[in-house]
């Protein structure tokens, strides 16, 4: 139908610019922070910066998640669709990298060649999904939270 091809292009169009969003502020952060570190941009601040984005982004998520999710009887369908996308899968899909993160594990075992490489890469990797999935379930509990207050405000009291 046209109509639902129209708003399909709205969907995409929004996970665009939020992708295009997501990744400027990923680079800003990546420099300013990374060269803040004070070890002057080295492999370690640029690893250490992206664990911290990784886990901001996964936690935004995780909020939007759980407030989308503690909102569902509220508000149409397709408004929750474009919001994901632009927000979500948009903005903190391009704020967060899996790939840089891949790749910096690649750079950590080459860097470091041998059983310490591997056993640096992994734990790099093992660290940042644990923290990862930890702030993204605090995001969920918040953002569920968040969500279930608004309605609660919104909601008239009831009589005892």
């Amino acid at each position: 139908d046209a109509q639902e091809s129209r708003g399909l292009g709205d969907v995409y169009k929004r996970q665009g610019l939020g992708g295009a969003l997501g990744t400027f502020l990923r680079v800003v952060v990546l420099e300013t922070l990374g060269a803040g570190w004070g070890l002057d941009a080295s492999a370690l601040a640029e690893h250490a910066t992206l664990i911290l984005i990784n886990t901001l982004g996964a936690f935004l998520l995780g909020v939007l998640t759980g407030r989308m999710s503690g909102q569902a009887t509220q508000g149409s369908r397709f408004r929750d669709e474009r919001i994901r996308a632009a927000f979500g899968t948009g903005l903190m899909g391009g704020f967060t990298s899996y790939s840089a993160l891949a790749t910096a594990l690649i750079t950590i075992g080459v860097s470091n060649p041998g059983p310490i490489g591997i056993a640096l890469a992994t734990g790099v990797a093992v660290f940042s999904l644990i923290v990862g999935v930890m702030a993204a379930w605090l995001g969920v509990w918040l953002g569920t939270r968040v969500a279930h207050r608004r309605r609660d405000d919104v909601t008239p009291e009831r009589e005892l």
